[in-house]
């Protein structure tokens, strides 16, 4: 990640340095609406299971400068992430089996909610007008917080509606802990940028927001014969983000702001 960081900082300074002209420092705030899933391989795949995106929030302020048609963009985002799964079994030699003891057949539904604090290191490209379009893209840092939640309802033959079942998971690094307490991400957003009044932008985003593998490494999991072993697998966060926002710009160079 270190490595990453500094390869992409000095691909900046060398952006900024051939556009020196023509810069401002950005100010913003920004909104929207996020999709979010998650994806998952080995100890959290199950047969048959079927994924599909969570409607949450999103939304954050920007930090930045503007050297011509390029910035470089960070801040902060507080997203609202997770997503759903079904799983449906109809062969009563492969029942669901219910915390109390009880064997049925049917369908379950889960639906995990999280959150995180976001930090985007992203190099962004405008095309020169009152309207412009841009594409940004790079690394972000992912912070848990508070904790994860999952409620799982059942939809049964015989046991009819059950729950939601609520439980909560936390982030860390020990044994039991579920997810990672932060990680490294990467996001990619075209959008469209349009210029009011001498210093101000609203700008509108549809952007892609891939966490990576949340889980902690660390956590251990039944191995079938009494014990425990660390878990093997990965589940995957990602998300798309409907963002406006507006931008102030605060020129420091002689010459056009835009």
């Amino acid at each position: 990640m270190k490595n990453l960081i500094v390869t992409a900082a000095i691909a900046i300074a060398t952006i900024f340095t051939v556009n020196a002209q023509n810069s401002a420092i950005i100010l913003g705030i920004n909104g929207g609406t996020n999709f979010s899933k998650m994806d998952f391989t080995g100890d959290f795949a199950i047969q048959d299971e079927k994924t599909s995106r969570k409607m949450g929030f999103q939304g954050g302020v920007d930090l930045g400068v503007k050297f011509g048609n390029f910035a470089f963009i960070t801040g902060f985002k507080y997203n609202q992430r997770g997503g759903n799964t079904s799983l449906r079994k109809s062969d009563p030699n492969d029942p669901f089996i219910l915390n109390d003891g009880t064997l049925d057949v049917g369908e379950q539904t889960t639906t995990t909610r999280f959150s995180n604090l976001s930090i985007p290191l992203l190099v962004r490209y405008q095309t020169q007008g009152d309207l412009a379009f841009s594409v940004s893209l790079g690394p972000v840092i992912n912070k848990g917080l508070g904790e994860i939640n999952t409620e799982t309802s059942y939809t049964l033959t015989n046991s009819g509606n059950i729950g939601p079942i609520e439980n909560t998971f936390t982030y860390g690094d020990l044994g039991d802990d579920l997810f990672k307490s932060s990680g490294m991400g990467f996001m990619f957003s075209p959008g469209v940028l349009y210029k009011v009044g001498d210093n101000g932008v609203f700008r509108a985003n549809l952007t892609y927001n891939s966490g990576g593998n949340v889980v902690n490494k660390n956590l251990v999991v039944p191995d079938g014969f009494g014990g425990l072993r660390n878990v093997s697998g990965s589940i995957k966060s990602s998300s798309l983000v409907l963002e406006i926002g507006y931008e102030h710009r605060i020129d420091f160079n002689i010459g056009s702001k835009y």
